[in-house]
């Protein structure tokens, strides 16, 4: 329920959820998993409510009961979020991360997860200007992400990467090609934040862009 509210937006609404869950598991069995499974949404919602170091602290909570069950997926899931959490502000924290996560994920027993740890891999490597691994890197996953172009939350993602190493290489124009199609993608779906945060990636590129 919890995250079901905070994905439409009802932030207040997720974190009264969150706060049964918490009390639940404390009167209840006290249960490790399902404890992991409620700071990983719990996190999330600290980052939506823009509590960075708070969300930290509590996915790697989620990671520590995670790995005490012996849970590495879940627990290469919670490291990634910490990952995605920071890198945005600290692209360094993020990468080192990002790799950290990489030790206890079993690759292809979730593809979702690899996926996941590639993506910030390459992002977060563009951000810090390594722009020639994060470029292949992209190569020798591009494939693994073609198949997935069908699906929204890729789709999405891959545009971005995409823009971001064009940009990093120089080439501008390619750049701006591909933040026009991801604004249309966010609008399509009624992502506004994300509209308003490409519109001001394309508002940049435009104002270097040698044709204006």
């Amino acid at each position: 329920i919890a995250n079901c509210k905070r994905l439409i937006g009802d932030l207040d609404g997720a974190q009264e959820a969150i706060e049964q869950a918490l009390e639940s598991l404390e009167w209840g069995t006290g249960d490790c998993l399902d404890e992991a499974n409620v700071l990983s949404i719990y996190g999330s919602l600290l980052t939506d409510l823009g509590n960075i170091d708070e969300a930290l602290e509590v996915l790697s909570a989620g990671a520590r009961d995670a790995r005490e069950v012996g849970d590495r997926q879940l627990q290469a899931k919670l490291v990634l979020q910490q990952s995605s959490t920071i890198g945005w502000y600290e692209p360094a924290r993020g990468l080192a991360l990002a790799r950290k996560a990489l030790r206890p994920l079993e690759p292809g027993v979730s593809p979702h997860l690899d996926l996941v740890a590639r993506y910030l891999l390459m992002i977060l490597s563009c951000e810090l200007g390594e722009v020639r691994q994060a470029r292949a890197l992209f190569d020798d996953w591009r494939s693994s992400f073609e198949t997935q172009k069908g699906h929204a939350f890729w789709h999405g993602r891959v545009l971005h990467l995409e823009a971001a190493l064009a940009r990093q290489e120089g080439d501008l124009e390619t750049c701006e090609s591909f933040l026009r199609q991801l604004l249309d993608h966010y609008a399509e779906r009624g992502l506004q934040h994300d509209l308003a945060l490409t519109t001001l990636a394309l508002g940049e590129v435009l104002t270097a862009s040698p044709r204006f």
